[in-house]
This record gives structure tokens, C-alpha cells and sequence, in this order.
């Protein structure tokens, strides 16, 4: 079997708007399923351009910011979901903070299949950078 595997990156946008951000995201995914891929990998992080906004630097607290954008990440995840399954595609979509159920903040990664099925790993080590500046757990 052959495996074509497209990874990109992401650059962080301050003040993305959301559709904005979602045209973004399908015309990468678009393009490398066009170019034969199975498997689309986004980056660690890559969903801070909505997330963040007009946030004043990358060093403010994180927490309040997703919160705000509870309701984003939910459709950003069945945004992705719904085109794995319309480009029968398998996208990992990097990482985003999300909170647990028991309401702390983690980061993400999830993955979609063409099937409609769905996973996610939390990070399992955070950085310095992510426990000091956003209070992330572990």
C-alpha cells in the first residue's frame, strides 16, 4: 500500500476572523488532497490565530482566550470532521488548548477519518514556556 502524507504549516495570523480562518484551512487541505494525500498533518498550535484575536501578546494568560472561544474549537472540530469525510481523508489537526471535563486547560491533537470517526492525545509533556505563561497541566 502507498501512503501519501502531506504535512503544512500554519502561519498565526493576529486578528483572524473565523471565516477567514476556515477558507484558510480548506484551501491547504483542498490542495493536498488534489495532490494525492491521505493523510493531511496540521501544526502544533495551529488553531491560536482565531483563538487569540486581538489578544496584546502571545504572553498573556491563555485561559480567558479559549473560553471565549469554546464555541469556535467545537466547530472547528466539526469542520474538520465534516471534511475528512467529504475528501476521504485522514487529517491530524495539530494541537489546540482545550479545557478537560474536569476544567483544566490541556493541549489537544485530534484526529479525523474519512469515516466520520474521531480520536484526540493530549499533550503529554508540556513545555516550560507552556506551564509558566498558560498554566497548562499535565
Amino acid at each position: 500500500m502507498h501512503l501519501n502524507i502531506a504535512v503544512s504549516q500554519f502561519h498565526i495570523q493576529p486578528s483572524e476572523d473565523a471565516e477567514k480562518f476556515f477558507l484558510r484551512l480548506k484551501d491547504l487541505i483542498q490542495k493536498a488532497h488534489e495532490h494525492g494525500a491521505h493523510l493531511f498533518v496540521l501544526p502544533e498550535y495551529f488553531s491560536l490565530s482565531h483563538i487569540f484575536g486581538n489578544a496584546p501578546t502571545v504572553e498573556c494568560e491563555l485561559a480567558p482566550y479559549v473560553k471565549k472561544s469554546d464555541h469556535f474549537s467545537q466547530t472547528l472540530q466539526d469542520y474538520l470532521k465534516n471534511l475528512a469525510q467529504e475528501l476521504h481523508l485522514t487529517i491530524i489537526s495539530g494541537t489546540m488548548p482545550v479545557f478537560t471535563l474536569s476544567g483544566k486547560l490541556t493541549n489537544r491533537c485530534f484526529t479525523y477519518f474519512p469515516d466520520g470517526s474521531s480520536t484526540y492525545q493530549d499533550k503529554l509533556h508540556m513545555t516550560r514556556w507552556e506551564k509558566e505563561h498558560w498554566n497548562y497541566s499535565e
